[in-house]
């Protein structure tokens, strides 16, 4: 039962991007800009969530997966019980970053479309609250499946978010200036 309520999480994950992309697309924004200049990143990010939902999916359904990657590192419940407890809270921040960030929110950056600098709500406590849902939703999955193929996946999506924050820092320096500086002395990148 707890494998199946993973995948539901990851799949609750995907339909509130998804629902939060056509909402958008129907008011005329994309949500997606990522790969605009360079289709390998929109590749690789689509690949890279392909990847995902196989590694969680065949701990659920009977698909080819290696037996050391899907092979647990425990077998207690109450660790499992955790990561779906953290899953449904990744969501809710989730949700409260979408709602925090209005239009203003993209995957990738929207150098065309910047939008204001949201340092409001959630936003005023971390700078990417966003990336720290998501890495908390990969960290319960981990918990609910743990096994290498789940870690993999917790530890590479980290590094692409981290990476990712890089590049957004970069860019809202020089799209902000000071205004993104005085908020960078006053709010942390993570928690």
């Amino acid at each position: 039962m707890l494998n199946y309520i993973g995948f539901i999480m990851l799949a609750i994950f995907f339909a509130l991007l998804i629902g939060r992309g056509i909402i958008m697309k129907r008011g005329g924004i994309d949500l997606l800009v990522v790969g605009q200049k360079d289709k390998r990143e929109l590749w690789a990010l689509l690949l890279g969530y392909a990847l995902i939902i196989y590694i969680i999916a065949s701990n659920c359904f009977p698909l080819p997966m290696f037996d050391f990657a899907s092979r647990f590192f425990w077998n207690a419940e109450w660790p499992r019980w955790a990561g779906v407890f953290i899953c449904a809270a990744s969501h809710i921040v989730f949700i409260i970053c979408m709602v925090s960030f209005g239009n203003s929110i993209r995957v990738g950056i929207d150098e065309e479309h910047a939008g204001k600098l949201v340092t409001t709500g959630i936003y005023a406590y971390s700078r990417n609250p966003l990336y720290v849902s998501m890495d908390a939703l990969f960290l319960g999955l981990f918990l609910i499946f743990p096994n290498p193929g789940a870690l993999f996946v917790l530890v590479m999506i980290t590094l692409a978010f981290h990476f990712q924050i890089k590049k957004e820092e970069a860019f809202c320096r020089k799209q902000y200036g000071d205004s993104y500086e005085r908020y960078c002395k006053n709010v942390r990148r993570y928690l």
